[in-house]
């Protein structure tokens, strides 16, 4: 009981110690202009401090917003330059006054990435795209920067994507100076570097030279981008080992897109 009626106490002075500081101000603001202006000042600041934070949010709202336009939009491009590239090809084996293109062959799923790993040796990411939204395994996964990686585990509203930062998974590149192919992997080291394997000796290159997809597989799109030669040495006298720095920063992935191949039942069967 003595607690209870110590804290009142406390409590009703404080009361009446803001309540006679609000009349001093109040008195003192009605009877000298100084007074006035600086409490109008003080005031000033603190709405400014609050439409600052105001602001602040409001951006925030709009950059996601902004954010998420941009992603359909990168969708809505990816889709038409895959279509443009299926219309160049096609016309170099046909006659323009019968040509008739074929259906689009890659579709794009906008996703976001709800979880990624780059410091393992088997590195995976989680996206927010699930069966219900057409997902399933073995579908790629890429940015406009290159590629991502392939959809391992799905369930109904996520996927799990093994990473490209995976030594065990690879994808095979093309380098677009000569059209020469080989194999890409992981090896570990870097998150921002891959390596590109059994280049014959009577390759050209340079530093700098630009490395995308070659097409041979059925999960990614021809001439993908995916980085830059940026070192080369020699193995077994007989091939190169070319280095390629990352197009894609993978510590900073936020949206990616999830490749729907829709002649790729047709093609494997073809293969069995």
């Amino acid at each position: 009981m003595g607690k209870n009626i110590s804290f009142l106490r406390v409590l009703i002075i404080a009361i009446t110690f803001l309540a006679l500081e609000g009349v001093c101000v109040l008195l003192i603001s009605r009877n000298s202009i100084l007074q006035q202006t600086q409490l109008v000042l003080s005031l000033r600041q603190v709405q400014q401090i609050g439409w600052k934070r105001i602001a602040k949010r409001q951006y925030a709202n709009q950059l996601e917003t902004t954010n998420e336009m941009l992603v359909r939009e990168n969708q809505r491009l990816l889709a038409q330059n895959q279509w443009l590239e299926t219309l160049v090809n096609e016309q170099a084996y046909k006659d323009s006054s019968c040509f008739l293109p074929e259906p689009h062959r890659f579709q794009y799923i906008a996703a976001e990435v709800i979880r990624n790993e780059t410091d393992r040796q088997h590195n995976v990411l989680f996206l927010n795209k699930g069966r219900a939204d057409g997902i399933h395994p073995d579908m790629g996964v890429i940015t406009t920067q290159g590629v991502v990686g392939f959809v391992n585990g799905v369930s109904e509203h996520f996927c799990q994507v093994i990473s490209l930062l995976d030594i065990d998974r690879g994808i095979t590149g093309t380098l677009t100076r000569t059209s020469t192919f080989g194999p890409i992997r992981w090896d570990g080291r870097r998150a921002d570097r891959v390596v590109m394997e059994e280049i014959p000796i009577h390759t050209s290159f340079e530093a700098g030279d630009t490395v995308v997809t070659s097409g041979f597989s059925q999960l990614f799109p021809k001439g993908i981008p995916l980085g830059r030669v940026a070192e080369h040495e020699l193995v077994d006298g007989v091939s190169y080992r070319l280095y390629i720095d990352l197009f894609e920063n993978f510590r900073s992935l936020h949206f990616v897109y999830i490749v729907s191949n829709t002649q790729q039942a047709e093609i494997e069967g073809l293969l069995l």
